[in-house]
């Protein structure tokens, strides 16, 4: 494992108590709270990046969590017309270098059982980009891609349909291995070498947004997106903490 991983580990296990304080100590370079009630612009707890909603959704749904120091609220997605996406397009704040590391992380919860975007941090005119989506056998698919398409896909066995909510993390070591964990537990993991092409990007919720396809039906909670690896220790610890 990267001293880069052990590092994080270590300050993830000795840092704040609440959720959002772990998530922020934790690298993250944006995360939503989700906790508006009007208007249609979500704000970035670490950084002044705003999500614009458009299309059907509802704010100020519950949560996995209690509190506000935890993951407390949602949105809810129509599942045909509903999406967030990064306030004014693709940004070079999302630019993941080749083979680099990073990793996305959301709550879900959804009784849906056809193909369903997730969480992207893509080009908005080209395919290379960062994927958390749901199959048709309703399991968890963690995708990288290039611009010219090249992917590295992997699935989970658990089935996340069911109307409970389910922490999903993506990450990947810089240069190393390419991990899928479901609620705190690995559920699928790649050693093949894993890449994305260098480009500016946005993060988008509940649809593969250039296409307009794939809609999410369900409620999406705290996605965030991290320039940097997440190990298992983190990922376990962020699921304990956001359900509290």
């Amino acid at each position: 494992m990267p001293i880069l991983g052990i590092i994080a580990s270590s300050k993830s296990v000795g840092g704040p108590s609440d959720y959002w304080g772990t998530v922020d100590f934790d690298g993250a370079f944006s995360a939503y709270k989700f906790t508006e009630t009007t208007g249609s612009t979500v704000a970035d707890y670490v950084n002044s990046i705003s999500m614009t909603g458009y299309g059907g959704y509802t704010l100020n749904q519950t949560g996995p969590g209690s509190t506000a120091d935890y993951v407390n609220k949602s949105i809810s997605y129509n599942g045909s017309t509903g999406y967030h996406q990064t306030t004014g397009g693709d940004r070079s704040d999302y630019n993941v270098a080749p083979s680099g590391s990073w990793a996305v992380e959301c709550w879900v919860k959804t009784t849906t059982g056809s193909l369903s975007q997730i969480m992207t941090v893509r080009g908005g005119n080209i395919l290379c980009g960062l994927y958390l989506s749901l199959d048709s056998a309703n399991k968890v698919t963690a995708l990288s891609t290039t611009s010219t398409n090249a992917e590295l896909r992997i699935t989970g066995t658990t089935s996340v349909n069911d109307g409970n909510w389910h922490h999903i993390v993506g990450t990947a070591e810089s240069g190393g291995s390419f991990y899928l964990y479901v609620d705190g537990v690995q559920d699928a993991v790649s050693a093949t070498a894993r890449s994305t092409s260098t480009a500016n990007r946005s993060i988008g919720i509940a649809s593969n947004i250039a296409a307009g396809v794939q809609w999410l039906n369900g409620n999406v909670g705290a996605p965030a997106f991290y320039p940097e690896y997440l190990d298992s220790t983190q990922v376990s610890n962020h699921y304990t903490k956001g359900k509290l």
